[in-house]
This record gives C-alpha cells, sequence and structure tokens, in this order.
C-alpha cells in the first residue's frame, strides 16, 4: 500500500459525537467504538485525502496510519483508490447527537377499529388527514442525511398501506441511513418492498404484532382472519432472509398460554420475541377491564420465561418488558439509573415524526409536539429549548425520587405519569408493580447466574428546563 493512496470508507461511516464516536455500517446497522483521533481520521477517508496527508494532518507516522486502516480493510470497512474521488460525509454532529429518527410514515391502518389496546387510533386518524407527501418525505430523509442521523425506524398505523414505501427505502439507502426496523401487523405482504430491501442490501428486521398462539387469541385481539395472515407474513419474510421480532402484549385472554407461544415461536423460526402488557393508554384504557391481566399471573409466567430463556440461551432471543433481555446473559452485566440519569434514557438519542409532520419525544407521546416538519427543520426542533429539556430531564426532577425502586424503573413512563396525573413530572405508579417485581424477584435470579449490576454514566450536562414540559401538553 503507497502512502499515495486515497482510503475510502466502505458502507459505512463516523457517526456521534465528541467522546461518544463511533463506526456505523449502514446495511447491517453494526457499530464499533472509536476513540476521537480514530473518528477524525476516518471521517476524512472519503476519497479526497491520501494517505500521506493524513498521516501529516494529525501527527502521526505514515507507518501508523497504515496499520491502522489495513486493520479496518480486513473487515471490509475501507477501500482505497488509486485516484481521487468525490464521496460527501455529513459533518460529524454537534451534541447531543441525533442517533435514530422513528417515522410513522402513515396513519392509515387496514386494522382500525380492531384491535383492543390500540393506543393513538384518534390522533392517527387526526394526522393521516394532512399526511405528508411523497416529497415531503423525501425532504425529510435529506435532511437525516444531513444530520447524519444513523438509523430510522419505519411504522404506521401500518406502514406498508404507504405505496411509496420502496421509493422511501431507495432514498434512505442514498442517504446511507440504516433502517433498523419495520413494524408492521403482518397482514399485507408486499414483494415490491422486500425487492426494494434487496436491492438496496439493506439487512433490516421486521417488528410483526402477534398476540396468540391461535386464532382464538389473536383474533380476539386483532379481529377475524388476521391470526392465519401473520402467521403466513412471518414465513415469508423468514424465507426473504430477514430477521423477525415478534411483538406480544400481555393480555387476560394469553397470559396463561404464553409458554405454549413461546414454542410455537421457536417453531416459526423467530429472532427475537418481545413481549409486555400494554401501556395505558388509548383503546388501552377503554378496554381495561376486558384486556389488562392481574399482576400476580403476569409476574409468573414473566419467571417462568426468564428461567426458560437463561436456560436456552442460544435460542430464540427474549425481551420480557423493559426487565430482562438475552443481551444481559452475554454482557453479563445490568445497568442501573442514578438520579441524574435521563428519565427516558432508552429514547434519550431519538425522536418521532408523525404522519403529518409533528415531531414528539416517542410514539407514544403523541400529544407533546415539540415542533412540525413543515414550518421547522428537524435540526431546529431536536436542538430546541422544549425538545432537549424533555431528553435531558433527570429522574430527580420527577415524583419519584427517594424511592428503592428508582434505580431499576427509572421513574416509569413520563407519557403513563402524564396520562394519570396530568404532569409528565408525576409518578408512572402502573409501573410500580414490575419494578417491584424486578427487584424481589428477578435480581436475585440475575445475581444467581452471574450478571452483575452497574450504575450508568453520568449523561453529558445539558440544558433543560422542566417547566417548560407541562406548559405545552
Amino acid at each position: 500500500m503507497e502512502a499515495a493512496m486515497y482510503p475510502v470508507l466502505k458502507n459505512c461511516r463516523v457517526r456521534g459525537t465528541e467522546d461518544e464516536y463511533y463506526l456505523h455500517q449502514y446495511f447491517t446497522g453494526e457499530e464499533y467504538e472509536l476513540d476521537s483521533l480514530p473518528a477524525k481520521i476516518l471521517h476524512e477517508c472519503a476519497g479526497k485525502r491520501q494517505i500521506q496527508w493524513l498521516a501529516e494532518n494529525f501527527r502521526q507516522s505514515v507507518d501508523e496510519v497504515k496499520t491502522f486502516l489495513q486493520t479496518l480493510e480486513a473487515g471490509s470497512l475501507v477501500e482505497f483508490a488509486e485516484k481521487q474521488r468525490k464521496t460527501v460525509f455529513a459533518d460529524i454532529s454537534s451534541a447531543p447527537y441525533l442517533r435514530e429518527v422513528h417515522i410513522d410514515a402513515t396513519g392509515w391502518c387496514n386494522l382500525f377499529g380492531k384491535c383492543k389496546h390500540c393506543y393513538g387510533r384518534q390522533v392517527f386518524e387526526e394526522a393521516t388527514r394532512e399526511q405528508l407527501t411523497t416529497e415531503e418525505m423525501i425532504g425529510l430523509i435529506e435532511e437525516l442525511g444531513r444530520l447524519n442521523v444513523a438509523n430510522c425506524v419505519l411504522s404506521g398505523g401500518e406502514v406498508f398501506i404507504r405505496k411509496d414505501l420502496p421509493l422511501l427505502i431507495s432514498h434512505l439507502a442514498e442517504q446511507c441511513i440504516h433502517i433498523a426496523g419495520i413494524f408492521t401487523n403482518g397482514t399485507i405482504y408486499r414483494e415490491d418492498v422486500v425487492a426494494a430491501l434487496h436491492q438496496e442490501g439493506t439487512r433490516t428486521r421486521f417488528l410483526v404484532s402477534l398476540d396468540g398462539h391461535n386464532s382464538d387469541i389473536h383474533d380476539f385481539m386483532r379481529g377475524r382472519g388476521n391470526f392465519e395472515k401473520t402467521v403466513a407474513f412471518i414465513r415469508k419474510i423468514k424465507d426473504a432472509g430477514f430477521p423477525v421480532t415478534v411483538n406480544t402484549v400481555v393480555i387476560r385472554q394469553n397470559v396463561q398460554h404464553l409458554m405454549e407461544m413461546c414454542h410455537f415461536l421457536e417453531g416459526l423460526g423467530v429472532a427475537l420475541w418481545r413481549i409486555s402488557v400494554p401501556r395505558e393508554q388509548g383503546e388501552t384504557i377503554i378496554n381495561r377491564e376486558m384486556i389488562l391481566p392481574d399482576w400476580t399471573d403476569v409476574f409468573a409466567i414473566y419467571e417462568r420465561l426468564i428461567r426458560y430463556a437463561i436456560a436456552s440461551v442460544n435460542g430464540m432471543r427474549f425481551q420480557i418488558s423493559s426487565i430482562f433481555k438475552t443481551a444481559l446473559l452475554e454482557e453479563s452485566v445490568y445497568y442501573l439509573f442514578r438520579p441524574e440519569s435521563c428519565c427516558c434514557e432508552y429514547k434519550r438519542n431519538s425522536i418521532t415524526v408523525k404522519p403529518n409532520g409533528n415531531v414528539t419525544p416517542c410514539t407514544a407521546f403523541d400529544n407533546l409536539v415539540l415542533g412540525n416538519i413543515r414550518r421547522m427543520s428537524l435540526s431546529e426542533i431536536w436542538y430546541g429549548d422544549l425538545a432537549q429539556s424533555f431528553k435531558q430531564l433527570p429522574i430527580k426532577e420527577t415524583m419519584c425520587q427517594g424511592c428503592e425502586l428508582l434505580p431499576y424503573c427509572g421513574g416509569g413512563c413520563r407519557k403513563v405519569a402524564w396520562e394519570m396525573h396530568g404532569s409528565s413530572l408525576a409518578k408512572d405508579e402502573s409501573a410500580c408493580p414490575l419494578y417491584r417485581f424486578t427487584y424481589d424477584t428477578v435480581r436475585p435470579i440475575l445475581r444467581e447466574h452471574g450478571i452483575r449490576a452497574e450504575i450508568l454514566d453520568l449523561p453529558r450536562p445539558y440544558r433543560y428546563d422542566a417547566s417548560l414540559i407541562n406548559k405545552v401538553i
């Protein structure tokens, strides 16, 4: 390798911001942590700079730069050109980094009026009246590219209803943005969508809703005939080469049958099973008495499934609410919140765009509108005081401070707290039973299997104004 060669990143980009850099493979979603100097060197590997220039500019020897780049070449992350290329990289982001954008691409759903737990039927119906056009969606995707956003999640409504979905997939690939997931009810299979994903080389996962191992249970929740459609969809998607995650809401009708469902999903070859009790919002509030299970039954099956997951670590992966996932067994550690941790640490670096362009902290918190992309840029919204006051809000500002369960629950869900008490700083009391179970039952199981607790790092300090949040809801 000559010092006059031009190194070029291959199917990857430098993401993040100061002290939080990583190299991101945008077809597969794989990530590799980077220190500041390697990140800055790689950001210059766009086909414009020679190895000699990199060495001189970053005060390294040519041999050191060559060795570093050859290591990445071996992993198919860098290639070398004899002549200059014109590859355009987005600027390195300023803090706080916007890592992921969840796009509710449409509010339309072919199961409207059927799902007994739908969290946002009314909001989706209203948002769809002013749905973003294809041109507006492309403009949004281009801004995501300029912001160096790594991941995008596509959802609805039912996203497969959106006719221009293959075109949106193509534009996301053009902007080097990984499609981290596509949420669907699994009743509409489209060859053109699968073909677009294959053509762009995107290794996405499909997150499919399935609430029972038979039609009696699933169709009770989502309408007659949909069990067979969804199971057929899962098989087709798997045959097309994509991993499938199944999302299941734990309800009165299936809580006694979840072990049977576990074995059913294993037989289907599902990669990951995510289960949780539905949040108390939307249709769940209306149908509470009909569908919400007793916590005693929930905890009994949760414990059984956790022990089963530990015993079958090489099989289907599990995510049981927010209290257990198979990854804990691989990492041998779980993390505890500190008072300074952000309330929604899970989504601290993400944001949601609704069908009408409204931007919200997450897909569930639809009544906290941070702005609209028809009137403001996404950059203005993300870096604005309101968005960051919510994203950076520390747990110590909530009424949960001082509770012994706080390190485990992180204060629960701010949306549910608002639904219950009219304040996003109030207690999410729906989370208390779950995390009492976590503390009393799950914690000893994890300890028994050598999985230790560690406290989350202190978040990077950033401005926030807790009073802003309740003023706008």
